[in-house]
């Protein structure tokens, strides 16, 4: 499966469902985390390269990023960093959802993201997480 093809986990919709971007570079987890978005109502889009991921945000425009820490072409510290230097996303929230535990990783998330969730999470508490962060972006 080719999760960098807009077309095979993209949900279009008529309705407005409020659009995901998740970037990371585990495929399983991709079509995992794809499908369960998918049931909750969000229209989803993928990409397991940061770069694409990056340039998904600046056509798609996304209404909340996924988005791993731990990637092997670029940090999501860093890809975070780009997406706010750009006017066209700087206004994206971010959810970092990664592996990394830690006290320090989890600090350094929440002081440049909307919300730092680590793997493996409850499936039901990250779309209520997420959620929170979308009714946020609304006001």
């Amino acid at each position: 499966m080719d999760f960098n093809n807009p077309g095979i986990v993209t949900k279009s919709l008529a309705a407005k469902h409020p659009k995901i971007l998740i970037i990371d570079d585990n495929l399983n987890f991709l079509f995992g985390i794809s499908k369960m978005l998918l049931k909750a109502d969000f229209d989803v889009a993928t990409a397991s390269d940061v770069m694409i991921g990056i340039k998904k945000a600046q056509t798609e425009l996304p209404n909340l990023i996924l988005l791993d820490v731990s990637m092997p072409s670029m940090t999501g510290f860093e890809v975070k960093t780009k997406l706010e230097i750009n006017p066209i996303t700087k206004s994206i929230p971010v959810i970092f959802l990664t592996g990394l535990d830690d006290r320090l990783h989890t600090l350094s998330g929440l002081s440049v993201a909307e919300d730092y969730i680590t793997k493996p999470f409850d499936a039901e508490i990250l779309v209520a997480r997420i959620k929170v962060v979308l009714r946020r972006q609304d006001k």
